[in-house]
């Protein structure tokens, strides 16, 4: 399965000067195999928003600006991992419109 991964400038949102969030993303081209076929689609590796400037929109701006350059690079979805645990970040991508795509199974063997 051969991957094409292309990552954006930076996405940041600056306050005064100062950046209170940013959000990296990259872009996955995968080609057609047995199980799949061809799709390009963007991944939200990781989405912060400093302490202080949370419930601002801060997120939601940095999510928006992740859809449209996904779309612009012929991205069909957006995908991210979150933690069961984190409610509040279970949330806030609900009320987006996200949906759950796959659940991850663990087996801790320490």
């Amino acid at each position: 399965m051969a991957l094409g991964l292309h990552w954006p400038p930076g996405l940041s949102c600056a306050a005064s000067g100062r950046i209170v969030g940013t959000v990296r993303i990259l872009l996955v081209r995968q080609d057609a195999s047995r199980l799949r076929n061809r799709m390009t689609y963007a991944v939200v590796e990781e989405i912060v928003v400093c302490a202080g400037a949370r419930r601002m929109g801060i997120g939601r701006r940095l999510m928006d600006e992740s859809v449209a350059w996904a779309r612009t690079t012929g991205g069909i979805r957006i995908q991210l991992g979150v933690y069961s645990r984190n409610a509040d970040a279970r949330a806030f991508y609900r009320r987006l419109g996200y949906g759950e795509l796959l659940q991850t199974l663990y087996l801790d063997i320490s």
